[in-house]
C-alpha cells in the first residue's frame, strides 16, 4: 500500500502549464468557450450541444508501440520506451512499450471529448481502458488509469488500477463513468521498481472507448461458466467476474438448489469442484458471485459402468477464433457427452488468447459439455511454465500428464513439451499403462499434441533437407510402449489437417492426427515426409464425432460445414 501512495501523485497529479494552471499538460486540449465553439457555460440547453453518438472506440494513438518509436504518448515522468526482440515477446506484433530504468515512470494521452459532449451531458457516459500488461519476473509494479478533466483542466474523477505484478501477459480493464461536465479524458499507464535495476513494466495492446454501457461491478460474469473433469461422482465449474469476489456453485437435480460449494477465498478466476453426485444423472447448477446469482445451465455427470457413449475431439484451434466457432456449432450439433482437444488451443498462451480464442468461442457448448484438454506447443509460447493453462483448465493430477476413466474407456493424457524419456511424466505414463483400470477397461485411446509422423508442414524444408517429419520420441518410445500395453487409438494434433494412419501398418495402434480446429491449413503443397501407413490425409478444417460402445470404436471426421469427411471403425482388444 505504501507503494501504491508513492507512486499516486505521480499518476495523478495533474501537471502545470508554464502559468502554472493546474491542469494544462502539454497535450491537453483547452476549451475557452470562444465564438465558433461556445460549449462551454453557455446558457444553451443540453439538447443544443452538438454530438457525435456514441460508442467511440480507437480514441488512443500508437497503442501497441508498432510505430517503433513513442509518438502519441506524453512522457510525465521518467521513461517511455519502445523495445523489441524476444526478452520478453512483445504480446502483439514486433514493438511494445517498456518503462526502463527510472525508479517510477508514467506516460499519459489527453483525449477531446468535444465531440461527445451532448452525450457525456447525459451522465450515461463511461469510459473503458484496457491494457495488455506484464513484468519481465514480476518484482516490479505496473499502474494504470483515468482521469475526467473540465474545461479549465480541473480533475473531476480518477480511477487507478494496481499494483500489477504479472510475470505473463494479462489483459486488465480500468471503467470510468464520465462526469457531466467532463471535457478532456486523460489515460495514464506506469510503473516503479521495487527491486534490481530495471523497471520493468511492458505494455502493449492498449485500447480506449467510451460508451453507455455502465461499468460493470465486481460480481458481474465475464466469462462463463465452463465445465472440466466430470467423474461419476464430481465436476469442476470455472468462470471469471470483473472483479474480486467469493464464489459458489448451487446444484440440485430439482431445481430447488438446495446443494451449494464456496470457494475458500475471493478472486476474479473462479474454480468450484462439486462432489457427491449420483452417477449418470443430470443435475441444474448456477453460480454465484457473492449474492449476485448466474443464470441456470445443466450437466450430466459420467457412467460409472461401460455405456456407449460419444465424444468430440479437436485439435490446433489457436489464432482461429472465427472458423473455430463454426467447429464448435458443429460440435455443438452433435450433442457430445464430453469433448476433449490435443492442444494448442491459444496462440500465444496470453491471458487474452484463452478468453478470445478458446473459452469464447467455446462458451454455448460448455456451458453445458465438460471438456479436458492435452497441451500443446504454443500454450508455453508467452506461459512458460503453462500458469495460464491450469488457471483455465480444472483437469486431474498435475493437470498435464494424467488417466481418465468414462463409460468403460480409459483415457491417457500427455503433455508432449514435457519428456516422455525420463521425470515425473515417464513415470506417469508407465504406471498408467500398467495400472488395473487400463487393464479392465474396454477400450485405451491416449491424447497428445506432437505426432510420430508427418507428410505435410509448411516451411519446414531447408534447401533440399527434411527438417520435420514428426517426433522420433514418440516413434521410438511411446509408439512400441503403446503397442505392447494394447492401446487401441491414437489421437494428435499439431500437423493442421486430418491424417489417419490404420493398425496394422507401423503397429497395432490406429493414430488420427486431428488438427484441424482453426488455426492455418497446412497444404498439400509443403511435402516434408513419406509415410507409406497414412492411407489418408484431408486438409480441411474439421473436429471428430468418435462413439465407443463397449469394445468398438466409430470415428468421424466432421467439416467445418457439417460435411462427414472421412469414416473408419476400430474393435478393441
Amino acid at each position: 500500500m505504501s507503494r501504491l501512495l508513492l507512486l499516486l501523485p505521480l499518476l495523478f497529479a495533474c501537471q502545470s502549464d508554464e502559468g502554472g494552471k493546474k491542469g494544462k499538460g502539454k497535450d491537453t486540449v483547452e476549451v475557452t468557450g470562444d465564438d465558433d465553439d461556445d460549449i462551454i457555460g453557455d446558457d444553451d440547453d443540453d439538447d443544443d450541444i452538438p454530438s457525435e453518438p456514441l460508442p467511440a472506440c480507437d480514441l488512443l494513438t500508437n497503442t501497441d508501440a508498432e510505430t517503433g518509436d513513442t509518438s502519441g504518448w506524453t512522457v510525465e515522468v521518467g521513461e517511455w520506451l519502445v523495445k523489441s526482440g524476444t526478452d520478453p515477446v512483445p504480446w502483439e506484433g514486433a514493438y511494445q512499450f517498456f518503462t526502463g530504468q527510472a525508479d517510477s515512470s508514467v506516460a499519459y494521452q489527453d483525449i477531446d471529448l468535444r465531440p461527445w459532449l451532448g452525450e457525456i451531458a447525459d451522465g450515461d457516459a463511461t469510459a473503458h481502458l484496457e491494457v495488455q500488461f506484464r513484468d519481465s519476473n514480476g518484482d516490479d509494479e505496473g499502474f494504470f488509469g483515468l482521469t475526467a478533466l473540465d474545461a479549465d483542466g480541473e480533475e473531476l474523477e480518477t480511477v487507478l488500477l494496481g499494483p500489477l505484478t504479472d510475470a505473463a501477459w494479462r489483459l486488465h480493464r480500468a471503467h470510468l463513468t464520465l462526469p457531466t461536465d467532463t471535457v478532456t479524458l486523460r489515460a495514464r499507464l506506469g510503473a516503479q521498481r521495487t527491486r534490481g535495476d530495471d523497471n520493468d513494466g511492458y505494455f502493449d495492446g492498449i485500447s480506449l472507448c467510451i460508451d453507455e454501457l455502465p461499468p460493470p461491478t465486481a460480481t458481474d460474469i465475464r466469462f462463463g461458466p465452463w465445465l472440466n473433469w466430470v467423474t461419476p461422482d464430481a465436476i469442476s465449474v470455472l468462470w471469471e467476474t470483473a472483479g474480486s469476489t467469493l464464489g459458489s456453485v448451487e446444484w440440485s437435480e430439482d431445481f430447488a438448489f438446495d446443494n451449494i460449494e464456496t470457494e475458500a477465498a475471493s478472486g476474479d478466476h473462479h474454480e468450484v469442484r462439486i462432489t457427491g453426485l449420483e452417477p449418470d444423472t443430470v443435475y441444474a447448477y448456477r453460480v454465484k458471485s457473492d449474492d449476485e446469482i448466474g443464470e441456470i445451465y445443466s450437466f450430466r455427470t459420467a457412467p460409472d459402468v461401460s455405456v456407449p457413449f460419444e465424444f468430440a475431439v479437436w485439435g490446433d484451434n489457436q489464432d482461429g477464433p472465427d472458423i473455430f466457432a463454426d467447429v464448435v456449432d458443429r460440435i455443438e450439433a452433435a450433442q457430445p457427452d464430453f469433448a476433449v482437444s490435443v492442444g494448442d488451443i491459444v496462440q500465444t498462451g496470453t491471458e487474452n488468447n484463452y478468453r478470445n480464442e478458446l473459452l469464447d468461442p467455446l462458451l454455448d457448448l460448455t456451458l453445458e459439455v465438460p471438456f479436458l484438454v492435452a497441451a500443446g506447443n504454443h500454450e508455453r509460447l508467452f506461459d512458460g511454465d503453462a500458469s495460464l493453462f491450469e488457471r483455465h483448465l480444472a483437469q486431474p493430477g498435475d493437470e498435464h500428464c494424467f488417466s481418465w476413466i468414462y463409460g468403460g474407456a480409459f483415457f491417457l493424457f500427455i503433455d508432449t513439451e514435457l519428456s516422455v524419456v525420463s521425470g515425473p511424466q515417464m513415470t506417469c505414463i508407465e504406471d498408467a499403462l500398467q495400472s488395473p483400470e487400463f487393464a479392465a477397461s474396454d477400450v485405451q485411446i491416449a491424447l497428445f499434441h506432437y505426432p510420430p509422423r508427418i507428410e505435410f508442414w509448411a516451411f519446414y524444408f531447408y534447401g533440399d533437407d527434411l527438417v520435420y517429419d514428426g517426433d522420433d520420441e514418440i516413434r521410438n518410445l511411446l509408439e512400441p510402449a503403446f503397442d505392447t500395453a494394447g492401446v487401441d487409438l491414437v489421437l494428435n494434433g499439431h500437423n493442421h489437417l486430418y491424417a489417419h494412419t490404420p493398425a496394422g501398418t507401423y503397429s497395432n495402434v490406429t493414430w488420427v492426427t486431428t488438427g484441424g480446429g482453426g488455426g492455418a491449413i497446412d497444404t498439400a503443397f509443403w511435402v516434408t515426409g513419406d509415410w507409406d501407413g497414412i492411407t489418408t490425409t484431408l486438409h480441411e478444417h474439421h473436429f471428430l464425432r468418435v462413439s465407443v460402445d463397449g469394445k468398438d470404436i466409430d470415428v468421424a471426421a466432421i467439416g467445418r460445414d457439417g460435411t462427414e469427411l472421412h469414416q473408419f471403425s476400430i474393435t478393441g482388444d
